[in-house]
């Protein structure tokens, strides 16, 4: 059934001119996007926006429809797609210099989500999903913003320093100006106090004459930009370095908590010290650096360019008041690196919350005061707005369906009081933790209250395992906590026992292992396509070095190499076994050749030019008959065999979308389990007129 087209109103953040407006957003059947920017939420109106509009002044009612694109090869076995668009507008103050003619201005509008199922849409009211929240896109690099001494892989995940022509810093396609966030930077190579991890404004243009685009004038990013953290233990802001967290090496995770309303940041340690697996909240380093001149003590770092003095130049000790109205200044991703071969890779693992801005705050306040008059003596109407109602019956029916976990993450922060942080309402519910497995190509479900071996960890095999309970589903990610740890760290205790969540590259090859009876009854979970081989014809090596294979998805010291195939060989189809994407962002392919009967090899190379290692051959150029006519038989015995080994669910029906495998996966579930499948508890109050009635009465429950 084709997807009916819907309504939602929402916030576009405008970082680089550090504004926000209200949007309507219309979905339209074909997955086109229609956005209609109705005010400016916060920002300025009147000045900075020459490149959207040729003039300095926001121009409301701006509409652009934003369309899904198509792309060719590895990058269309994803589970997001990148929408385009563009608008255009034509300035009166604008003339063409040759005939005086007018000029029309026209803005590109790149936008990246979630790919949805056909079956995930909204209810019969049309108000809320009927289908967990969508996965959202990774950070990624910005690919014109980066010194000349850091190359960015192709997919901009990876960061490569290729010369010591000075610290060279790299910035991230997101910027950030209020709420919380939370992100996570892997180190794969570096030296003693040569890796860099922060915030940071995107420097000024230091001449109105020059360049307008930062590719063209990359000296100003041969130098640390902002305030961060440092690998050897220590703090950088402004050129002073400070005593802070612990020392981080190859393999370690380093996670950023920026959250914009305290004006604080503080960075998580996620790493191994002599065998052990260190999981620590480092505290805060830095404060008074609020995007909108305010924090918690009153005090903030103000807006670039408006005269508030920056919170980065008291560090720790300054107390800057913010006096008057302060243009919001955005705070972006970013990394450095200093020595030739430091390498670093931004995790797919991140969250993100909106928080809350001043004009919202009021309208809340006065919608506060909206519920609150009519219990005033003094006026007759006790009835309470539709609106409110409204949302709170969708709150009830939530409530009852007693599926909903409140839980901490680690972007949470230490302490729960001192910010909003990034708490989470995880969905417990079997088709939404199903949808999330799925997600992860697992081949079986793991349900809330499931307890599970944890062996990998941020592409690192562990010494020690760990043991977890499942908690629940978030934007299509399974949430985790941590109940037991073999070793004396105290890591649980130091932000590790906070929720959450695992990617794909972590539970191969038994990196996670049930422990007990399985709450999913063992009934198999569909594997979605993007995990196998989608090539008819199977792969080609076409690298002149040809296919290393290796034992393991994860591409590290110590991991042996199985052998070579040399260029020109072809893979069929059925033998390539799994498709994955590994911890640095490299697509990998377990496969048999020959003698070995499981390896991983690499689709490009790392580095350099990254040239192609293998290619994806269509139906027709299918290797001749012939050459496999001989062990047919071998060739499905075999097949069947590890398919059986592996789990791999043998069953003609394709899955495209964790939701869809999800549906199937409880469909059998509900079988298998009969009156042991959870029954929905009816509710007791039929309809939104009869909850309206009973709230007028102060009755929420009858006995019944």
């Amino acid at each position: 059934m084709p997807r009916k087209s819907f309504h939602r109103e929402g916030i576009l953040e405008w970082p680089d001119f550090g504004a926000a407006a209200i949007v309507d957003c219309r979905f339209h059947s074909d997955g086109a996007m229609t956005i209609t920017e109705r005010e400016l939420l916060y920002g300025s109106k009147d000045s900075g926006w020459e490149p959207r509009f040729g003039q300095p002044v926001y121009v409301p009612s701006t509409s652009v429809t934003v369309s899904p694109t198509t792309r060719s090869g590895e990058h269309t076995i994803t589970a997001f797609e990148e929408l385009l668009g563009a608008s255009s507008y034509v300035p009166e103050s604008i003339r063409d210099r040759k005939d005086g003619g007018k000029v029309r201005v026209t803005s590109e509008i790149h936008l990246i989500r979630n790919k949805r199922s056909e079956a995930q849409g909204v209810d019969k009211a049309g108000r809320t999903p009927v289908c967990p929240a969508a996965m959202i896109p990774p950070i990624l690099f910005d690919k014109d913003y980066h010194a000349s001494s850091i190359a960015l892989s192709c997919e901009g995940q990876t960061a490569t320093c290729i010369n010591a022509d000075g610290r060279g810093t790299a910035f991230a396609s997101i910027g950030f100006m209020k709420g919380v966030h939370y992100w996570e930077v892997k180190i794969e190579r570096a030296d003693i106090g040569s890796v860099f991890i922060g915030v940071a404004e995107k420097p000024k243009q230091e001449s109105t004459s020059g360049p307008s685009s930062y590719s063209h004038d990359s000296a100003r990013l041969s130098k640390w930009h902002g305030m961060g953290f440092v690998n050897f233990r220590a703090t950088y802001a402004s050129g002073v370095e400070r005593v802070y967290g612990a020392h981080c090496h190859a393999g370690d995770t380093v996670g950023v908590l920026l959250d914009c309303d305290t004006g604080r940041v503080s960075f998580f340690f996620d790493g191994v010290k002599y065998g052990e697996h260190i999981l620590n909240d480092l505290g805060c380093a830095f404060e008074n650096v609020s995007p909108f001149g305010f924090n918690a003590d009153g005090c903030g770092g103000g807006g670039a360019g408006t005269g508030a003095p920056s919170g980065v130049e008291g560090v720790r000790s300054g107390r800057y008041p913010a006096n008057g109205a302060v243009r919001p200044k955005a705070l972006w991703p970013v990394i450095g690196l200093r020595t030739p071969g430091d390498k670093v890779t931004l995790s797919g693992k991140w969250m993100t919350s909106l928080g809350v801005d001043g004009v919202s705050t009021l309208r809340n306040i006065m919608a506060v005061d909206c519920i609150l008059s009519p219990n005033d003596r003094s006026v007759q109407n006790s009835s309470k707005p539709r609106w409110f109602v409204e949302e709170s019956y969708i709150e009830h029916k939530r409530w009852q369906s007693g599926k909903w976990l409140r839980s901490p993450t680690r972007g949470s922060g230490p302490h729960s009081l001192a910010s909003i942080g990034i708490d989470v309402d995880l969905d417990s519910s079997a088709l939404a933790c199903a949808s999330a497995c799925a997600s992860l190509g697992l081949k079986f479900a793991l349900l809330s209250g499931d307890r599970v071996i944890i062996k990998r960890s941020s592409g690192r095999i562990l010494e020690l395992a760990e043991e977890a309970i499942i908690l629940g589903a978030y934007q299509g990610r399974l949430f985790y906590q941590i109940v037991s740890q073999k070793s004396e760290g105290g890591a649980l205790s130091e932000g590790g026992g906070r929720a959450w969540f695992w990617d794909e590259s972590e539970v191969v090859d038994g990196g996670l292992q049930i422990i007990g009876k399985s709450r999913g009854l063992d009934v198999d979970l569909p594997l979605l396509e993007r995990f196998k081989c989608s090539a008819e014809g199977g792969l080609r090596i076409v690298y002149a070095g040809g296919a290393v294979i290796r034992s393991d998805l994860e591409i590290f010291d110590g991991v042996p190499s199985l052998g070579t195939i040399p260029k020109g060989t072809i893979v069929p189809k059925a033998d390539v076994l799994e498709r994955r994407v590994n911890s640095c962002g490299v697509v990998r392919y377990r496969i048999r050749y020959e003698n070995i009967s499981n390896g991983w090899i690499s689709s490009r190379i790392r580095g350099g030019n990254e040239e192609h290692i293998i290619e994806l051959l269509d139906k027709s150029e299918e290797v001749e008959e012939a050459d496999y006519q001989g062990d047919d038989l071998h060739r499905q015995e075999e097949d069947l065999r590890v398919k059986a080994e592996d789990g791999i669910v043998d069953t003609s029906k394709t899955f495209f979308f964790a939701y869809d495998a999800g549906k199937h996966w409880l469909a059998e579930y509900a079988k298998v389990a009969g009156g042991k499948a959870a029954v929905r508890v009816k509710d007791s109050i039929d309809g939104l007129d009869e909850f309206e009635l009973l709230m007028a009465s102060g009755v929420f429950f009858s006995k019944g």
